[in-house]
């Protein structure tokens, strides 16, 4: 794993990653310009077995400030983050990097960056995504029937987990 940095080939990766998600490719500038200025990090992940970080698999970030999209999902001053715009290229699914890859940034969430809560938003309608998040102890709290982020008919789901509820599984 290694932090996403404002340079063309990082920008080009992480557009391509989103242009075939299909969502949001016109961000990456702003996220990049986001996290040049301390409002967000954002991940590469990669094999074990990639030990020179050639092609990552996915991508996923943390945002620590508010958004442009219209939610209160992560605050500053709350130290209240959001977990977002997780994907892993196709070739990769199914062998559970999604769940360890944000398993990794809620532990950066809580260990490094001092967050209190960490928040999520994902469809309704992919298992997969529900398993994850269900895994990692996510506790829904508000569903958008009809969500700014998604085509008309899906339903958002709004998930957080808390430093206390994230201390109390990890002491299991």
């Amino acid at each position: 794993m290694r932090q996403v940095r404002n340079n063309p080939g990082d920008q080009s990766e992480w557009q391509k990653m989103r242009r075939q998600c299909g969502w949001y490719e016109e961000r990456v500038p702003a996220w990049l310009e986001t996290s040049d200025r301390g409002g967000l990090r954002a991940y590469f992940f990669y094999t074990l077995t990639d030990t020179r970080q050639e092609r990552p698999i996915g991508v996923c970030m943390l945002m620590l400030e508010q958004t442009d999209n219209g939610t209160i999902m992560a605050c500053r001053e709350e130290k209240r983050c959001e977990l977002m715009s997780l994907f892993v290229y196709p070739e990769y699914r199914q062998n559970h990097y999604a769940l360890e890859m944000s398993s990794t940034l809620v532990d950066i969430a809580f260990r490094q960056l001092d967050q209190q809560t960490v928040t999520v938003m994902h469809r309704a309608d992919l298992p997969s995504t529900v398993r994850i998040f269900d895994q990692l102890g996510f506790v829904e709290f508000y569903r958008e029937p009809k969500p700014h982020w998604a085509n008309s008919g899906l339903i958002g789901v709004h998930r957080r987990l808390t430093r206390r509820e994230y201390q109390e599984r990890r002491s299991r």
